[in-house]
């Protein structure tokens, strides 16, 4: 049986926070998608920057807080 790094991680810590090569991928997710949106037509405006908000919200949900 194999285990994904995901189902790892989560046994280790208890599924408690987001491991460091998680955050990596999101990060890579983040960045992927806003190549994707400066690609877009400029014509498109409204929904360009939609997109861009909803990245931008995401990517906050995954910044770490510090104490």
């Amino acid at each position: 049986m194999n285990f994904s790094e995901y189902m790892l991680d989560c046994a280790l810590n208890g599924n408690h926070g987001i491991a460091p090569y998680m955050a990596v991928k999101m990060q890579e997710m983040v960045n992927m998608m806003l190549e994707i949106i400066d690609s877009l037509d400029e014509r498109d405006y409204i929904s360009k920057e939609e997109l861009r908000q909803k990245v931008y919200d995401f990517e906050g949900l995954c910044t770490p807080l510090t104490p």
